[in-house]
C-alpha cells in the first residue's frame, strides 16, 4: 500500500504562496514584524487563505447578496405534525409533538411571501433520560449551503431541582441538583461557536422553499418549526436613537423599589450545560449571599463557565416598560492579560450589535460595573413585567482569528507528517536528507502559514495585545522564517518546530477559555450607584478572622436533618478522592433517602481503613467505590456478604457486563456490584488512515502487517503496556492488574489466566507462553515504544493508531480539540477463530461496591443494605451522580459508569456509543484469586525485562511462575483452601 500525496493541498498551498509573494519581501529582511494590520484588512486579506474547498458562513453571505424583508413581513409557522415528508428509522407522534431519532430526515415546506433573509426557528422538547447533545444538519430547498448546516447543536436545558438553598446561609448548603428542563425551548439555527454573527441567515425566494431535518444524532422532538424575518442588527447609538425617537423613556431609580432589581447569578432560569451549578466564594465579605465559614452558594460560573457557547439565562421583572441600564457584580481572574467576552440576548434577542461581545478584563479582585463602552453604560429596553437576559461565552470577532490558527495547526501537521515520513521523528542534525527534493514545496507552504499566522497576529497585536497571548503564535513563526531561509536545515530545526507546533495546538484550546464568575446582576433606574465591589481593611481582617476561627468549628458536613437516637442506621463507607465527590454522593442520598424509615450514614475513609476497622469489628455496612480486588479479599476472610443470596441477585447484576462477574466471585459466591467499568479500545485517526489508504485493522494479524506502511512513514501504533487503570479507591493491598492487552490476547486465544480450580497458573503453557511472546515482539521486534506523549504524538499523527483505555475518549475530546471529527474507535483487535469469526474479547476494569457481612448482620441491616447497593448501582443514580460531577468539576470530570443503561443514555457520541455498546458482550475479567495479586506484578516485571534487555520472554516468563504459584499455594493455605499439590 502506497501512501496518497495530498495533492489538491500542495496546489492550493503553491497557489497561495504566489499569491502572498509581496507580503515575505519584509520578511526575507527581518523576523519581526511590526503589525499594523487593521481587523478589515486582516479579514479581507487573509480569511480567503482558508481555501479548503470549503464554504463559510461568511462565503454564503457575500454570494447571496440578499435583501431583508420589509416591517410588515410576518413570521412563517408550521406546525410539527404538517411535514411535508418524513423518512426516519424511528418517528413517532405524541401529541403536537413529532419525536425524531435513529438515521433519516424529515421536511417541512413554506410558502414564502416576500423573498429575503429569515431565520430558521425550532421549537422542540428534549428526551430527558439522555444526556447526549441533539444534533441535526440542516438542508434548504434541499441544499446545503454552507459548512455551518452540518452539526447544529439543540441545547438541552438545564435547571436546579429546586431553590430552597438560594439566599439561604443557616449551615452548611449542598448545591442544588441539576436537572434537565422539561417542556419546549426555542433556538434559532446557529453557529455552535456563538460568534459575532448570531443566528444564521438564510436567503429565501419568494413562493415554495423547504427545511430539511437530517438526524445525526440523539433523539428531538419538534413541536414547530418557524421562518422568522430576519433584522438588520444596528449599532448601540442607532438602538437607542430609534428608541429614544420612539419616546421610549429611561427609567429613574426613583421608579424602582430600592433603586434597581436584583438578581443573584446563581439564580439562574435556564443554562445549556450541567456544569453551570452554583459555586461557594468565601474570597470576599461583599458576596452576596455572605458567610466567612459555612458552605453557601453564592455565586455561579468561573471556569465552569468557560467554553465557547456555554450559556445562562436570568429572568427579571421589570417594573414598567423602558430603558434599563444592567450592573454586574464579577470576577475575570482565570484569564490572566484577557478579555472573556459575552454574547447578551435581551428576550431571545440581539438588541444591538456591540452586545454580540461584551468584553469583561481581567481583574484579580471583584468588580462591580455596568455593561457598556468607553462612552459610557448601555441602556437596555425591557417590557413591564417578566424578561429574560442570556449571556452566551463567545469568542467574538476573535473566532476567525482561531479560525485561521485551527486551520495553521492542521496544515502544519500536514507538513510535518510529510517532513518525519522522510527524516524520521529523531533525525541525523549533520545530514539535509534532500529535503527540497522530496518536499519542493515546503517554503511555499511555510510562507503561505506564516502569512496566515501574521494576520492573526495583526488581530491581536491591534486589540488584544498581550504577550501570554500570542507567545505561541512567536514561537511558531520564528521556526518558520528559520525553515523558510534554510530549508536543508529542517534536521536542526525539527525538534523546535515539534513543540512549536504543540504549543499552537495547545493556544488554540487555551484561547477557547473563557472563564467569568458573576455574583448578581443589578438592573438600575438611572441615579442608582452599584455597591461597592469589594470590603475595605477592617471588612476584610474581620473576614480574614471568622474563616479562622470557622475552620475549627465547621465539620463542612452539608445540611442534613438530625438523626433521631431511636432510628435505624446505614453505614456506608466511600472510598473517593475529593471532597466534591463525597457531597456528591451525600445530596444524591439526602434526596433518595429523605423520607426513609432509616438514616444512611455517609463517611469518606481512606481505602486503607477498611479491612483493618471490619477485622476490629468497626467496619461499615457497605462500602462503594473500592477498588475491584476489595470484595474478594474480604470474602477471603468471610467479610464480605455473597449477593447471589438475595432473590434478585440475577435480574440486578443483569445490568452490567456479564464478563465482569469473574472479578466479584469466589468460592461460587459473588461479593460485589460494579459501579465503574473500562476496557481497552482502539483509537485511530480517520484523516491518516484514509490519506495512507489504510483500513482499520480487525485482527492483531491487520495491526501487525500495518505497522510497516505506518514506519515508511516514520509513524507507528501504541498499546498500551504503562498505564494500569485501577478504579474506584486504590489502597495498599490492591492487586496490580494484568496488562490488558495481553489479558485481551489471552482470553482472544480461549486461554485462561489460572486453571479450572484456581489452585496455580496457567502461564507455564506454551500455548500462554507464545501469547506472551507475540505480545513482547511488538516492542522488540516491531519497535513499538512503550513510554510516549500519548495525547502530543496523536494530534500530530506521529501514533494515527492506539489500543488503550476507553476513559481516554473524553481525555482526547478535551485535550485535543483541534483533531475532532479526525479520529474515532473501533473494537480492540481480535483474533480469527477457525471457524473464520472473529473474537474481539476485551480485558475489563471495574470499581466496586459491596456489602460487608459481619457489620451488617450485627446491624441487622442485611436488606436495607442490598436496597442501598441497588439504588447507587442503578441507571438513574449513576447517570445522576456523573451528571452531579460534571457540574462541579467541569466536562472533564466523566465518570466511567459500569450500568449498561446509564452508558446507553449517557452523553457519548453516538459513534462512540454504538462501538462501546457492542463490548459489553465482549468484555472478561481477570478472575481474582487468594495469592493473585502477585500475577499483574510478576506478568510486569518480565514484560519490563524482556523489553528492555531484549532476552528471550519465554524463559524470562517462565523463571517468574514459582512466585506466582508459591504464593497463591501460601495463601490459599492461610484461608483454608484445598492447594495445587493436595
Amino acid at each position: 500500500m502506497k501512501k496518497k500525496k495530498k495533492q489538491a493541498r500542495i496546489r492550493n498551498s503553491i497557489l497561495l504562496a504566489v499569491l502572498v509573494i509581496a507580503a515575505f519581501v519584509a520578511l526575507k529582511l527581518a523576523s519581526s514584524d511590526k503589525y499594523a494590520q487593521t481587523r478589515t484588512e486582516v479579514l479581507e486579506k487573509y480569511l480567503s487563505y482558508m481555501d479548503t474547498g470549503a464554504v463559510t458562513y461568511e462565503d454564503y453571505l457575500e454570494s447571496t447578496n440578499g435583501n431583508y424583508v420589509s416591517d410588515s413581513a410576518k413570521e412563517i409557522t408550521v406546525k410539527a405534525a404538517d411535514y411535508k415528508t418524513a423518512d426516519m428509522e424511528e418517528l413517532k407522534q405524541d401529541g403536537d409533538i413529532v419525536w425524531t431519532a435513529g438515521a433519516g430526515s424529515i421536511t417541512y415546506e413554506f410558502d414564502v411571501k416576500e423573498a429575503g433573509w429569515y431565520y430558521i426557528c425550532l421549537t422542540y422538547d428534549t428526551d430527558t433520560d439522555s444526556t447526549q447533545n441533539i444534533v441535526r444538519n440542516i438542508r434548504v430547498n434541499e441544499s446545503r449551503l454552507f459548512d455551518g448546516c452540518d452539526g447544529i447543536v439543540f441545547s438541552r436545558l438545564w435547571m436546579d431541582d429546586n431553590k430552597n438553598w438560594l439566599m439561604n446561609t443557616d449551615g452548611n448548603q449542598a448545591a442544588p441538583t441539576q436537572i434537565q428542563k422539561q417542556g419546549p425551548a426555542v433556538c434559532s439555527v446557529s453557529s455552535a461557536d456563538v460568534d459575532s454573527i448570531g443566528a444564521y441567515r438564510f436567503f429565501l425566494e419568494k413562493g415554495k422553499n423547504t427545511v430539511c431535518l437530517e438526524s445525526v444524532q440523539a433523539k428531538l422532538g419538534i413541536e414547530k418549526i418557524a421562518l422568522v424575518p430576519a433584522k438588520e442588527i444596528v449599532s448601540y447609538a442607532e438602538y437607542y436613537e430609534n428608541l429614544t425617537k420612539e419616546g421610549v423613556q429611561t427609567i429613574s431609580a426613583n421608579e424602582i423599589d430600592g433603586g434597581a432589581v436584583m438578581i443573584q447569578a446563581e439564580d439562574t432560569t435556564v443554562k445549556s450545560t450541567s456544569s453551570l451549578s452554583p459555586n461557594n466564594d468565601r474570597t470576599s465579605v461583599k458576596t452576596v449571599p455572605y458567610d466567612s465559614t459555612y458552605i453557601v452558594y453564592n455565586t455561579i460560573g468561573g471556569s465552569n463557565w468557560a467554553s465557547v457557547g456555554q450559556s445562562m439565562t436570568w429572568t427579571v421583572t421589570a417594573p414598567k416598560s423602558g430603558l434599563y441600564k444592567i450592573g454586574m457584580r464579577f470576577k475575570q481572574y482565570l484569564n490572566r492579560g484577557f478579555i472573556s467576552s459575552r454574547y447578551l440576548t435581551i428576550n431571545g434577542e440581539l438588541p444591538f450589535a456591540e452586545a454580540a461581545e461584551i468584553a469583561f478584563s481581567y481583574d484579580p479582585d471583584w468588580v462591580n460595573g455596568y455593561l457598556g463602552d468607553d462612552n459610557g453604560a448601555y441602556y437596555f429596553y425591557l417590557n413591564e413585567g417578566e424578561n429574560t437576559i442570556t449571556m452566551t461565552a463567545t469568542l467574538g470577532e476573535l473566532t476567525k482569528a482561531v479560525d485561521l490558527v485551527s486551520e495553521s495547526v492542521d496544515n502544519l501537521n500536514d507538513l510535518y507528517r510529510e517532513i518525519t515520513a522522510i527524516t524520521g521523528t529523531s533525525p541525523d542534525l549533520y545530514r539535509d536528507y534532500g529535503i527540497m527534493v522530496y518536499l519542493p514545496q515546503l517554503q511555499d507552504i511555510l510562507e503561505v502559514e506564516y502569512t496566515r499566522l501574521n494576520a492573526v497576529m495583526g488581530l491581536f497585536g491591534e486589540e488584544y495585545g498581550s504577550a501570554n497571548k500570542t507567545s505561541a503564535l512567536n514561537d511558531m513563526m520564528d521556526v518558520m522564517i528559520k525553515l523558510i531561509k534554510q530549508p536543508n536545515d529542517v534536521a536542526k530545526y525539527l525538534s523546535n518546530f515539534s513543540d512549536s507546533l504543540s504549543a499552537l495546538a495547545d493556544w488554540v484550546t487555551g484561547i477557547n477559555n473563557l472563564p467569568l464568575e458573576l455574583d448578581y446582576l443589578a438592573v438600575c433606574g438611572e441615579g442608582y450607584k452599584l455597591p461597592k465591589a469589594n470590603g475595605n481593611f477592617f471588612e476584610n481582617f474581620a473576614h480574614t478572622w471568622n474563616s479562622f476561627i470557622g475552620s475549627f468549628t465547621n465539620d463542612f458536613k452539608v445540611h442534613m436533618t438530625e438523626n433521631e437516637t431511636d432510628r435505624k442506621q446505614l453505614d456506608v463507607w466511600v472510598t473517593v478522592d475529593t471532597r466534591t465527590e463525597y457531597d456528591i454522593i451525600q445530596k444524591l442520598i439526602n434526596a433518595a433517602y429523605a423520607d426513609s424509615e432509616y438514616d444512611v450514614n455517609l463517611s469518606m475513609v481512606q481505602a486503607d481503613t477498611l479491612l483493618p476497622a471490619t477485622v476490629a469489628g468497626n467496619g461499615p455496612d457497605v462500602a462503594i467505590q473500592a477498588s475491584y480486588s476489595m470484595p474478594t479479599n474480604f470474602a477471603y476472610r468471610n467479610a464480605a456478604y455473597d449477593l447471589t443470596q438475595f432473590e434478585d441477585f440475577e435480574e440486578v447484576f443483569s445490568n452490567f457486563p456479564e464478563g465482569v462477574r469473574s472479578f466479584l466471585s469466589y468460592e461460587g459466591g459473588v461479593y460485589g456490584l460494579p459501579d465503574q467499568l473500562s476496557f481497552p479500545v482502539l483509537i485511530y485517526r480517520t484523516d491518516i488512515l484514509e490519506s495512507a489508504g489504510l483500513s482499520v485493522p480487525e485482527t492483531w494479524e491487520d495491526l501487525t502487517s500495518m505497522i510497516p506502511y505506518l514506519e515508511a512513514d516514520n509513524m507507528s501504533v501504541y498499546l498500551a503496556s504503562n498505564e494500569y487503570l485501577t478504579l474506584g479507591g486504590s489502597s495498599s493491598s490492591t492487586t496490580m492488574p494484568v496488562n490488558p492487552i495481553f489479558l485481551s490476547m489471552l482470553y482472544q486465544n480461549g486461554y485462561e489466566l489460572y486453571n479450572d480450580d484456581n489452585t496455580a497458573t496457567n502461564l507455564d503453557q506454551t500455548e500462554l507462553m507464545m501469547v506472551f511472546k507475540n505480545w513482547t515482539e511488538y516492542y522488540t521486534n516491531q519497535g513499538l515504544e512503550y513510554s510516549v506523549n500519548l495525547t502530543t504524538r496523536f494530534r500530530t499523527g506521529e501514533i494515527p493508531l492506539m489500543v488503550g483505555d476507553y476513559t481516554y475518549i473524553n481525555t482526547l475530546s478535551i485535550s485535543a480539540p483541534e483533531i475532532s471529527g479526525k479520529w474515532s474507535i473501533a473494537k480492540v483487535p481480535g483474533t480469527k477463530k477457525a471457524d473464520g469469526s472473529i473474537d474481539h474479547t476485551a480485558a475489563a476494569m471495574i470499581g466496586t461496591s459491596f456489602i460487608v457481612s459481619s457489620t451488617v448482620e450485627k446491624d441487622g441491616m442485611l436488606n436495607e443494605a442490598w436496597d442501598f447497593l441497588k439504588w447507587w448501582t442503578s441507571a438513574q443514580t449513576q447517570s445522576n451522580y456523573s451528571i452531579e460531577l460534571k457540574a462541579a468539576d467541569g466536562e472533564a470530570a466523566e465518570y466511567p459508569v459500569a450500568n449498561i443503561a446509564a452508558i446507553r443514555d449517557g452523553g457519548l457520541k453516538d459513534e462512540f456509543k454504538e462501538v462501546v455498546l457492542s463490548l459489553m458482550d465482549d468484555l472478561k475479567a481477570e478472575p481474582q484469586i487468594p495469592g493473585s495479586y502477585i500475577t499483574g506484578r510478576t506478568i510486569r516485571n518480565a514484560f519490563v525485562t524482556t523489553v528492555s534487555d531484549n532476552v528471550d520472554p519465554i524463559d524470562t516468563l517462565y523463571i517468574t511462575l514459582d512466585a506466582i504459584n508459591t504464593e497463591i499455594t501460601n495463601k490459599r493455605q492461610e484461608f483454608g483452601l484445598n492447594t495445587a499439590q493436595e
